[in-house]
């Protein structure tokens, strides 16, 4: 820190020893009681302190890893009014070492003018900065973003596994999911800990959506084919009675050594019923409404998916300028 200041008090004394008056004191003290410290004699005063502060900022992560913190920081001095002292910047103001880096922030800092503040009646000068913290977002991308972007697209890949395959497009499925849950308990671990729900939560629990929506959606259709199939196997069951009814009442009936045939009439009416061919349309109404939403899903969740990125990275990248030129 550099201070630069005109200290007048010697001058004044000199003036008053060649009016005639007795001198104040014959030695002074200034408010700067830093030792070695010589006065010019243009008395132009500068002073170079080295200061190790630690400050704090508060700092918002509802945005996370999208965030951009804004830090306002104050230099106040108490010991002096504003009719007394006036603090103002010299260019360049401050200077950021190159050095000076940040594994998950693009630090930039800026210089304000000069600022007064009021304490009971009271002014005060004082200077003001700003530390604008930029997150470094290709860390999470790779880390983050793509990986579950990946499995979000390979529970789609699994409409692409007959409905038959319970076996493999089951396990698929399900293994999608736990790993991206898995994943999101670990990108939680890693996250700055808040009590609300951030970016990156938002995006991990939309991707467990999904996948578990393709589970979900198998379930379905594994559960409209039983349905399906029992009911197809009761009408086979059916037939086969009927048949057999038909095949008895056509049989001929012996009567002491002889045979009787049935009647025209009973034996139509049997053969009639026999040959029936009981409705079916549930059935097939199944067996149709299971294929239909097979077909329906399988373009319905990359569509759905891609409209989920669309607003989610425009809101956040636009939000806080992340193609600006700034």
């Amino acid at each position: 820190m550099l201070k630069d200041w005109e200290d007048r008090q010697e001058e004044e004394e000199q003036e008053e020893e060649r009016a005639g008056r007795p001198a104040r004191s014959t030695s002074w003290l200034t408010s700067n009681t830093t030792a070695r410290s010589v006065l010019p004699p243009d008395y132009d005063m500068l002073e170079k302190p080295r200061l190790t502060v630690t400050i704090v900022c508060k700092m918002s992560f509802r945005d996370y890893p999208f965030d951009s913190q804004h830090c306002v920081f104050h230099l106040e001095d108490y010991s002096y009014r504003t009719e007394e002292v006036v603090y103002e910047w010299e260019p360049p103001g401050i200077e950021v070492s190159p050095d000076l880096t940040h594994d998950h922030y693009d630090i930039r800092v800026e210089v304000l003018a000069t600022q007064n503040y009021s304490h009971h009646t009271m002014s005060f000068p004082a200077l003001e900065f700003h530390v604008n913290l930029q997150r470094r977002l290709s860390f999470h991308l790779l880390q983050t973003f793509i990986p579950s972007a990946l499995f979000v697209w390979v529970g789609w890949l699994s409409f692409l596994v007959p409905p038959e395959v319970v076996p493999g497009r089951m396990v698929l499925t399900i293994t999608t999911l736990l790993t991206l849950t898995a994943m999101f308990n670990a990108v939680r671990a890693e996250s700055p800990k808040a009590s609300y729900a951030k970016a990156v939560d938002i995006w991990m629990a939309g991707c467990v959506l999904f996948v578990f929506f393709a589970l979900s959606e198998y379930v379905i259709v594994i559960r409209m084919m039983a349905v399906a199939e029992k009911k197809k196997k009761k009408r086979e069951r059916e037939l086969r009675e009927r048949e057999l009814s038909a095949s008895n009442a056509a049989r001929p009936i012996r009567v002491n050594g002889g045979k009787v045939a049935p009647n025209d009439s009973t034996e139509s009416e049997t053969r009639s019923n026999g040959t029936s061919t009981p409705q079916c349309s549930h059935e097939v109404a199944w067996d149709v409404m299971a294929s239909r939403l097979e077909r329906f899903v399988l373009y319905a969740y990359p569509i759905t998916f891609l409209a989920f990125n669309v607003a989610y990275w425009c809101y956040y990248l636009f939000k806080h300028s992340y193609f600006s030129d700034s």
